[in-house]
């Protein structure tokens, strides 16, 4: 009986170690939703969710999205561990997730953000008319990464241009009028030969007075290739 009785104990704890270590994806709810200005019918459109992880028993946060006539619904979830699981402290992590959009016709969205089974409409996004067949109506930069200076409201876009045919032309913000700018750094073309140089560069600007009540801010900064960098600036 006593060995019985130890088996038994050792299979509870086998089961219990398995339901711990064996994750389930589940609902999470995003706290913010990013609508940008600016696409049009030829660009990647983007939807951007920022939120926080409860805990690390919650991990790989993952975007859904379905498009269906002038309606973008949008579904996040992430793996769930059980509390039981050892390496499940009680920190919040932060996310910021992208959902690309692909192409979509010129015309305003209603978009509707998961809230557990519920879906809620958080806005319109609008999309314009391009100005020409390419994939977008100016030449970007190539934007790699954004240094935040948010002690002197400025950032930095950092990246490599590929020829020295292109120099900076101007850098458009187009606010959404509630919480994100959009940051193109459109480049002009001053050499007919385009050679294929890696050309360095960093531009720092100040960000506008537009949207000063609003603390936190999203900064999605359109790149070459149909690319877009983002992240979150808290106003000082």
């Amino acid at each position: 009986m006593k060995g019985l009785g130890i088996a038994f104990t050792l299979l509870l704890m086998t089961q219990g170690f398995a339901f711990a270590g064996t994750p389930v994806e589940l609902d999470i709810p995003a706290t913010e939703v990013y609508l940008i200005n600016g696409f049009d019918d030829n660009d990647n459109v983007e939807v951007i969710l920022s939120g926080n992880l409860p805990n690390l028993c919650h991990q790989s946060p993952t975007t859904y999205m379905d498009v269906v006539g002038t309606t973008v619904k949008v579904r996040m979830t992430a793996l769930h561990y059980h509390e039981s699981n050892p390496f499940c402290p009680k920190v919040e992590v932060p996310f910021l997730e992208t959902v690309s959009l692909g192409l979509l016709a010129e015309g305003s969205y209603d978009v509707v953000v998961s809230e557990g089974k519920a879906y809620e409409l958080n806005g319109d996004l609008n999309v314009g008319e391009a100005k020409n067949d390419r994939m977008d109506d100016h030449i970007y930069a190539k934007v790699e990464y954004i240094e935040k200076n948010e002690k002197r409201d400025e950032i930095s876009l950092v990246g490599v241009n590929p020829s020295n045919c292109f120099e900076l032309d101007e850098i458009k913000w187009v606010s959404n009028k509630k919480n994100a700018f959009a940051v193109l750094p459109i480049l002009k073309q001053v050499s007919k030969e385009c050679k294929s140089s890696q050309v360095p560069f960093r531009y720092t600007v100040k960000l506008p007075n537009k949207l000063k009540k609003q603390k936190t801010v999203l900064i999605h900064v359109r790149s070459m290739e149909g690319k877009s960098v983002n992240t979150l600036f808290t106003r000082m």
